[in-house]
């Protein structure tokens, strides 16, 4: 973000101090979509609208002019990081509401955590200081994962939604046959009466 508004014109110093309200806002909307996202027991379909604010953003970062509309393009990096916040924190609390037995739940998390920052890593080579001062290159590939985020989501929904209909129809109940009552407890979320969220 700070390299993004020093393109905008906006001294180093000044960059980095326009960032943290760029921060509060996409934490309070974080926290607020997050609550909501609990309440209603939805995680997809809020990590797909965050896909959506997001590929927003970068759709106007990638495509506004820095040197005429720096006020708009200012906008859109708040846009952006209001749908990526929120995304974060709902892919997890989903991977973690569909996976069950603490084990298994702890390395879930870790992986999810280690392949979010992982795009920290892309977003170092992704906006050089040749691609300067659009950056239209990292602009597009943020713009393209936000696209694919919000397939995958589409997909995990539809997915959720199958398995859990073949679930209620008593179609994974071989599942319990000749276990001991210790091994059905150990089957986590492939126990038939386990319930996937949306």
């Amino acid at each position: 973000m700070p390299t993004i508004l020093v393109a905008l014109g906006y001294t180093s110093t000044r960059a980095q101090f326009y960032t943290v309200p760029v921060y509060a806002v996409a934490t309070i909307v974080s926290l607020v979509m997050s609550w909501l996202s609990d309440k209603l027991r939805r995680r997809g379909l809020f990590i797909c609208a965050g896909a959506l604010i997001a590929l927003i953003g970068y759709a106007m970062l990638a495509n506004l002019d820095h040197q005429r509309q720096p006020q708009i393009k200012y906008a859109a990096v708040y846009i952006a990081a209001i749908g990526i916040f929120f995304i974060g924190t709902t892919v997890l609390a989903w991977c973690l509401n569909n996976v069950a037995n603490s084990g298994r739940r702890a390395v879930a998390s870790a992986f999810v955590v280690a392949m979010g920052n992982f795009g920290s890593v892309i977003a170092t080579w992704a906006y050089l200081p040749t691609d300067a001062p659009g950056y239209k290159t990292g602009h597009y590939i943020n713009l393209g994962a936000e696209a694919v985020v919000c397939a995958l989501g589409l997909v995990g929904i539809c997915y959720i939604r199958w398995e859990n209909r073949v679930r209620e129809k008593g179609k994974r109940d071989d599942r319990l046959v000749g276990l001991t009552e210790n091994e059905v407890r150990e089957l986590g979320y492939r126990h038939p009466k386990f319930r996937y969220v949306e």
